[in-house]
């Protein structure tokens, strides 16, 4: 069958624009320099971070089950700092189960600002044990009871955990230099006037949501606190430490509908693994092209319990933008997306540091015009019946 004036004209104009986007690819020089790479300051690229944390072990017969529900319901996971003492062992082995981290909160809720050495050197090595001793992972995170934190404490936990939380106000910038003393929001000033006064929705969620927002604007990281739900504290007013049912679930719920797309939502031990290895992380370039690069991620310190994949941003050329990007490391296929940036586009993608050199590469653009063939454009293609 004779094809079309239009036809031959069109196929014409479709095999000149695919040569010239190809040569473009090949040969193009970038406006930003390509092979421009770092790691991104919270996974995924994420504005900001967020963590929800349980203080004590909750009820006396089922733990925190009731709390991890609540957030499961939105996809969330949290950090439950359990009183090795005295904890619900297979409640919380439930509650690790399905996602969540279990921390120290130590073995007897000591103050460890008027503890010696010898015990604050126990209660945090021994309950760092409980808890890998029923986990069967490393404990990484540490909660000072009463958030009572000194400076014999921190230097303990230095040598024991990655991180450990106090229950000083404010939100945290996302350095290694602070993982030792890091802050919660709200500050406590929010708390309450009388032990039995709970937060009405409005209150505690608009507490909460001017803390979200303030990190999102700074980068930072916020450490929410919680200690009793629909119950009262007998040891005076802790911040976050009072909370209705009703309050919890409409601050979930404003979280996944309006900043979940926005924050690094995790545990509190996923969040200081990332940080150390980000500050510890090494970038090393080893070839690049306009249409492939080639680097590594390794880390300055090695420990087991640094296990946390790195979100890297990779500098493309403006030619990459509307083109298929394959990413490997090793024999293993990355997923990654295009974003836009200020001086064109790069490339976002989780790599395992350590884990062997990453390759990302244009896909060839003969595939758009096969597609074309498929599509049945210029007649009917072999496939078709």
């Amino acid at each position: 069958m004779k094809k079309p004036l239009w036809a031959i004209g069109a196929f014409a104009a479709i095999c000149c624009g695919t040569g010239l986007v190809a040569w473009k690819a090949l040969h193009e020089t970038p406006k930003a320099p390509f092979g421009a790479i770092a790691v991104a300051k919270w996974k995924d690229n994420r504005e900001a971070a967020l963590t929800f944390t349980f203080d004590d072990n909750g009820d006396k017969q089922f733990g925190r089950i009731f709390e991890a529900a609540l957030l499961e319901e939105h996809g969330f996971r949290g950090t439950f700092n359990v009183i090795t003492g005295s904890w619900p062992i297979p409640e919380f082995q439930s509650i690790f189960r399905r996602g969540h981290e279990l921390a120290s909160h130590t073995v007897n809720h000591v103050r460890l600002s008027t503890a010696t050495l010898a015990m604050i050197t126990f209660e945090l090595t021994e309950s760092k044990k409980d808890i890998e001793q029923v986990t069967g992972f490393p404990c990484v995170t540490l909660c000072y009871p009463g958030g009572d934190l000194s400076p014999d404490a921190q230097k303990i936990a230095s040598g024991l955990y990655l991180s450990a939380r106090s229950a000083r106000p404010g939100i945290n910038d996302g350095d290694a230099a602070e993982l030792y003393r890091l802050t919660v929001s709200p500050s406590p000033q929010y708390a309450p006037t009388t032990p039995k006064e709970f937060w009405t929705d409005e209150r505690y969620c608009g507490t909460l949501r001017q803390c979200i927002e303030k990190a999102l604007a700074s980068g930072g990281w916020v450490i929410e606190e919680f200690h009793n739900m629909d119950c009262y504290t007998t040891s005076g007013l802790n911040s976050g430490a009072l909370v209705t049912q009703s309050a919890m679930q409409a601050h979930l719920g404003e979280i996944a509908s309006s900043y979940a797309s926005r924050l690094w939502i995790a545990p509190q031990g996923k969040i200081a693994r990332y940080i150390v290895e980000r500050e510890a992380a090494t970038l090393m370039l080893h070839s690049w092209t306009v249409h492939s690069v080639e680097f590594t991620l390794d880390l300055k310190k090695h420990d087991s319990a640094l296990d946390e994949p790195l979100t890297v941003l990779v500098s493309a050329p403006e030619a990459w933008r509307n083109g298929q990007v394959n990413a490997a490391q090793g024999r293993k296929s990355l997923p990654c997306r295009i974003e836009t940036e200020n001086q064109g586009i790069r490339i976002v993608l989780d790599v395992d540091p350590g884990g062997g050199a990453i390759r990302l590469a244009l896909a060839p653009q003969a595939s758009w015009f096969r597609g074309l063939l498929q599509a049945g454009l210029f007649g009917k293609s072999k496939a078709s019946p």
